[in-house]
C-alpha cells in the first residue's frame, strides 16, 4: 500500500480534523481513488516533494446515495482566505475532486474553506486545514434538504415596455465560478406569459440570469429563505449600438492635433466584441487578439469598461464638450472603473500595452425596437433619442425600430443636426403620436427661431422632405405629430418666414406665378378675401387650407403628404 508518508485529513460538513495515519477505517487516502485519477495524484504529489505548496483531494457523497457523475451535479470551491476565490476543484465521476494544480504554500494552514454545493441538498462551508508541502484529503457528505425545508424560485421576465417575454432562457446556477468539469446548472424557458418557476431547491445564495439572443441578459442573485421561495422580475433590452468617432495617437504623446494621428468611426453593437489599441491601429476586437476597450449593456444603459485593469490605463471623461476642443490627453487622473456610454460625450483612453491615448466621442446610441401590442398601448420613451411614441391604435403585435443619427440631411435647408429614421410596423394598421426633442443650443447654432421650427418627413429613404402638421411646445423643447399611419424618416428644421409676418405658415408657400391672377410687386397673387390658393375664387380648397391652419398658436398648418 502506498501512502507517501502523508498525513490524511477528514473533514465533516462543519470543521477539518487532522488524523494520524491509519487513523479510522473511514479516512479517505491515495488507495481509495481510481487508478486513473492515482496517476494524476502521482504527479501533483511528486511537485510538491519537489517544490513545496498545496494540493487538495478527496470525494463527496449525498446522503441520499444518489449517483454524481460529475461537476455537472455537485460544485467543489476552494477558498484559502474568504476573500479569495481560487479555481474551482475538479469533480470527477462518483464525487472524486481535486484541484487542478498545486498552489503557494501561503494557502497552507487553518480556518481554510471548501464550499460545496448541489441543488436539493444542504450547502456546506466548511473551514479546514490544508497541510503545506503534502497532499490534503478531504470528505464531505452533502445532506438532501428535508421536504418541509425545499424552496423555489418563480418569476416572469418582460421585455422594456413591461410586456411579457416569452421565449427567454432563465438559468440558475451557485454564485460561484464555473468548475473546470462543469457547474451544476438548471435552464428552463419562459411560457407565453413570461413566468418561470425552478422547484425543489436548498435555502441558499443562486444566480438566476434570464437571456435571449440580440438581447442584453439581466441577471439577480435570489437567497430564498428555508421552507419559502422568491419571486424575482427580470427584464430584456434589446442589445444597442453606438457609433463612436475616434482620433488615436500611435506615437505616444499625448497630442490630438499633430503626430501619427489615426482617425475613423466605428459601428459597435453590443456583444459583438471588444475595441483594440494595438500596433498602430484601431479595430474591433478578432480571435485571439488582445484588446483594450469592452462595452457592455446592463439593462438599457452601455457602459466603458477598461479589460486591462491597471494603474496605468483608464479613462479621462472629458463631458459634453465640443470633440475638437480636447486637443490634448490629460497627464493623470485614468481611474479604470467602468464609465456610462453617453451619447454626445467626449471620454480620453489610455491603454494597457502601448501607453498610447485616443479620443472617442459617442455620436449615436442607434436602433432600438419596442414591441407594440394590438390596441391602445402607453407612450413609450426611448432613452437617449429624444422621442416618444404614443401608439394609439395597431392591428396586431409589431415592433416599431428607431434608430438616430446625428447628422442633418443634406437636401433640407436649416435643419438640426439630428435625424430619427422609424421602420418596422410591418403586418399591422396603425395610429400613432411622435414627440421630438430639441435643444435650444442647436437651434441657436442653426440661426433659427423655436417658432419657425417644423417636423419634416420622408417616405422616400431621405431623396426628398416634406413639413407635416407638428404641436410645438416651446417650454418643453418638444414637437408631436399626431395620427401618423406610416412610419419613415424625420428630422426637425426652420421654415422661412417670407411674408414677414412672424410666423411661418401656408402662405410663405405662395406661387410667383399664376395664370389669369394679378399679382402684386413681389410676384406674388393679389390677395382676395377667403382666396388662399390665389386661384381668384374661394371654394372648397381654401376652406381645406383655412382649417389647416386654424389649428392654434405656434401649430403649423397640415401640409398636403
Amino acid at each position: 500500500m502506498r501512502m507517501h508518508g502523508r498525513r490524511m485529513v477528514v473533514c465533516g460538513a462543519a470543521a477539518a480534523v487532522i488524523l494520524g495515519i491509519g487513523t479510522s477505517a473511514g479516512a479517505i487516502g491515495y488507495d481509495d481513488f481510481p487508478p486513473d485519477l492515482q496517476l494524476i495524484l502521482d504527479e501533483r504529489i511528486a511537485e510538491l516533494n519537489a517544490e513545496g505548496g498545496v494540493c487538495i483531494a478527496g470525494r463527496v457523497r449525498f446522503s441520499d446515495g444518489a449517483p454524481i457523475s460529475g461537476g455537472t451535479d455537485v460544485l467543489v470551491i476552494f477558498r484559502p482566505l474568504p476573500y479569495l476565490v481560487l479555481a474551482p476543484v475538479r469533480v470527477y465521476a462518483n464525487g472524486w475532486f481535486m484541484l487542478g494544480a498545486n498552489y503557494s504554500s501561503n494557502y497552507a494552514g487553518a480556518d481554510r474553506m471548501l464550499t460545496l454545493r448541489a441543488f436539493g441538498y444542504e450547502p456546506i462551508d466548511a473551514s479546514v486545514t490544508i497541510l503545506d508541502g503534502q497532499m490534503t484529503y478531504l470528505e464531505h457528505v452533502l445532506d438532501k434538504t428535508l421536504f418541509e425545508n425545499l424552496v423555489t424560485i418563480t418569476g416572469t421576465v418582460v421585455d422594456e415596455n413591461d410586456q411579457p417575454f416569452p421565449g427567454a432562457a432563465v438559468s440558475l446556477m451557485f454564485p460561484f465560478p464555473y468548475g473546470a468539469g462543469g457547474t451544476p446548472f438548471k435552464s428552463v424557458t419562459t411560457s407565453v406569459d413570461g413566468s418561470f418557476a425552478f422547484a425543489g431547491l436548498s435555502s441558499t445564495d443562486y444566480r438566476l440570469n434570464a437571456s435571449r439572443s440580440d438581447y442584453a441578459s439581466h441577471q439577480v442573485n435570489p437567497a430564498p429563505p428555508a421552507g419559502g421561495g422568491t419571486v424575482e422580475t427580470l427584464k430584456l433590452y434589446p442589445n444597442r449600438r453606438v457609433i463612436v468617432e475616434y482620433v488615436y495617437q500611435a506615437d505616444g504623446s499625448t497630442s490630438f492635433t499633430s503626430g501619427a494621428l489615426q482617425t475613423g468611426t466605428i459601428d459597435w453593437l453590443c456583444g459583438s466584441g471588444h475595441l483594440d489599441f494595438s500596433q498602430g491601429r484601431v479595430e474591433l476586437f478578432e480571435s485571439n487578439d488582445t484588446y483594450d476597450l469592452e462595452l457592455f449593456q446592463v439593462q438599457d444603459v452601455m457602459h466603458f469598461h477598461m479589460t486591462r485593469l491597471t494603474g496605468d490605463n483608464g479613462f479621462y471623461v472629458a463631458g459634453d464638450v465640443p470633440f475638437d476642443s480636447v486637443t490634448e490627453a490629460a497627464a493623470s487622473g485614468y481611474p479604470n472603473a467602468r464609465v456610462p456610454c453617453v451619447v454626445g460625450r467626449v471620454y480620453v483612453v489610455r491603454t494597457f500595452e502601448e501607453q498610447y491615448y485616443a479620443k472617442l466621442i459617442v455620436r449615436a446610441n442607434e436602433r432600438s425596437f419596442v414591441t407594440v401590442p394590438p390596441g391602445d398601448s402607453a407612450p413609450f420613451a426611448f432613452a437617449t433619442y429624444g422621442l416618444t411614441a404614443d401608439v394609439n391604435a395597431c392591428s396586431a403585435h409589431t415592433r416599431l425600430y428607431v434608430q438616430k443619427v446625428f447628422a442633418a440631411p443634406a437636401n433640407v435647408s436649416g435643419a438640426l443636426p439630428t435625424c430619427w429614421m422609424l421602420s418596422g410596423m410591418s403586418g399591422a394598421t396603425f395610429e400613432a403620436d411622435l414627440t421630438f426633442s430639441y435643444d435650444d443650443a442647436e437651434v441657436t447654432a442653426a440661426g433659427l427661431t423655436e417658432t419657425s421650427l417644423a417636423v419634416m418627413r420622408s417616405t422616400d429613404g431621405g431623396a426628398s422632405w416634406t413639413p407635416i402638421a407638428a404641436y410645438l411646445d416651446t417650454a418643453a423643447n418638444t414637437l408631436t405629430v399626431s395620427g401618423l399611419t406610416a412610419v419613415g424618416r424625420f428630422t426637425i428644421a426652420g421654415l422661412g418666414d417670407s411674408d414677414s409676418d412672424g410666423v411661418p405658415d401656408v402662405c410663405d408657400d405662395c406661387p410667383n406665378t399664376i395664370p389669369g391672377v394679378p399679382v402684386d410687386a413681389a410676384g406674388c397673387p393679389l390677395p382676395v378675401a377667403g382666396d388662399f390658393n390665389g386661384d381668384g375664387d374661394v371654394d372648397l380648397a381654401d376652406f381645406s387650407t383655412f382649417q389647416a391652419c386654424f389649428n392654434g398658436p405656434n401649430r403649423l398648418p397640415a401640409y398636403p403628404g
